[in-house]
């Protein structure tokens, strides 16, 4: 998740990353019923039928081949194939780059290629939904004149607005356009006069209060009393907005999941070794992302292990006084939790075998025997039982830190006796200075 959003943030993704937010911000708005579905539509057909007298933000995308569907979608969309395609630039070639101030004219040339990129992408996917936002539009013909609306927006002007009309089913939403100086606000009733497409104004009068005596507002013109505009919107004309919101929504939702398909958790206890497109490998302990073919994931124990040596007969530890010793030391160890030790013991016994105690122990075994035999000829025998921790202490001293990306967390004495007559070796020296010693 962290290189998600580091690569998210980072230029040029994040101009995208920000568009794409107000974009979900927007889509909020509209399920709350703020804001109209084409709030940046311009309403107008002048120049729709020949795409070379087109102007404005729809002549372009009528250029472009993204006319007949709501702008505020086509732009959504347009967005959201832009950013994943400015995203997987970054993340795959511009992030291993040494660019420096390069990046910026460098992000400006990926910006203007991931729109190109993102056009046809778009011009696919908004393609099937353009025959109904035709018939959405086209099915509008039964005439709704002298019907009673009720305003459901907090306001209406000459910009929003929307009002609901009972059908004694679901009701229709109507998008309403007012002079605001009429001061139209929510609860209001009102009576529909008159229906035009184009976003002219067009007459409209309204009854303030239709159960008792009728009052009418005016506004001045010769041939309207009223200024605003109508626009029906029956449930043929919402569920091409809808298809078109959960397009945009499969589309996020859609992402995520490939995104929760390639991200990697790590549990406790292992390190995540990734070999990506670098020269060197990349070790997480939480997470990563992993793609598939171009990445390949490996799993470290790097948890605790205990590896014991066992010191007793001939082979037991002699003391400072000859006296040997039936001694076992436990030593509790793990992989150094960073990038540079794990990548050690990776090279150094492969990370399979990094927890496993057999290989392990070969590794540490003459290292650890040679440091306990060094300190025990330091204490004699009496000394071990009496100065256990200073005995643990100098061990610890005597291993150091250099343990091929190991790191040792305790050393314990598990067991410590003298080592019985029977067993010591009468031929060897030190033994014969015990058994001239020891009573028989």
């Amino acid at each position: 998740m962290e290189l998600f959003f580091q690569t998210s943030l980072t230029f040029p993704v994040v101009l995208f990353s920000f568009m794409l937010c107000v974009a979900m911000l927007y889509w909020l708005t509209v399920a709350l019923g703020a804001v109209d579905v084409d709030v940046l539509d311009t309403g107008g057909d002048g120049g729709m039928d020949d795409p070379s007298n087109a102007e404005g933000l729809g002549g372009l995308l009528m250029k472009l081949g993204l006319h007949d569907v709501p702008v505020t979608l086509v732009l959504t969309v347009l967005v959201f194939f832009a950013w994943l395609a400015s995203y997987f630039t970054q993340l795959l070639l511009l992030g291993w780059l040494p660019l420096g101030l390069l990046r910026y004219p460098l992000g400006l040339v990926v910006i203007v290629l991931a729109l190109v990129v993102a056009v046809p992408v778009t011009r696919l996917v908004v393609a099937p939904l353009r025959p109904l936002f035709r018939k959405a539009l086209g099915s509008t013909t039964r005439s709704l004149l002298g019907q009673v609306v009720v305003v459901r927006s907090p306001l209406v002007s000459d910009r929003l607005g929307e009002a609901v009309m009972e059908d004694g089913g679901a009701g229709l939403i109507l998008r309403v356009r007012a002079d605001p100086a009429l001061g139209f606000k929510r609860g209001d009733r009102l009576v529909l006069l008159e229906y035009l497409r184009q976003s002219t104004p067009i007459g409209l009068s309204v009854k303030t209060n239709l159960t008792g005596n009728s009052a009418r507002r005016h506004c001045s013109g010769a041939v309207s009393r009223c200024k605003g505009v109508l626009s029906v919107m029956s449930m043929s004309m919402v569920m091409p907005f809808l298809i078109g919101v959960g397009i945009v929504f499969l589309l996020i939702v859609g992402f995520f999941v490939l995104f929760n398909a390639f991200y990697i958790k790590v549990p406790q206890g292992t390190a995540l070794i990734v070999n990506d497109m670098s020269s060197t490998p990349k070790v997480h302990f939480t997470g990563a992302l992993v793609y598939p073919v171009i990445y390949k994931k490996e799993f470290m124990k790097i948890s605790l292990l205990t590896l014991e040596v066992d010191r007793r007969g001939k082979d037991g530890l002699i003391c400072q006084d000859n006296l040997r010793a039936d001694i076992t030391v436990a030593f509790y160890l793990r992989v150094n939790e960073t990038q540079q030790d794990v990548l050690k013991v990776a090279k150094a016994i492969g990370v399979d075998r990094a927890s496993d105690r057999t290989a392990v122990n070969e590794l540490f075994n003459a290292k650890f025997s040679e440091a306990l035999k060094t300190v025990g000829k330091k204490f004699e025998f009496v000394s071990l039982f009496e100065e256990r921790q200073n005995f643990r202490d100098r061990i610890i001293e005597v291993i150091g830190n250099d343990l091929n990306g190991y790191v040792l967390e305790d050393v314990a004495i598990d067991y410590l006796e003298q080592t019985p007559r029977t067993s010591l070796d009468p031929t060897n020296i030190l033994d014969s200075q015990v058994f001239a010693r020891l009573p028989s």
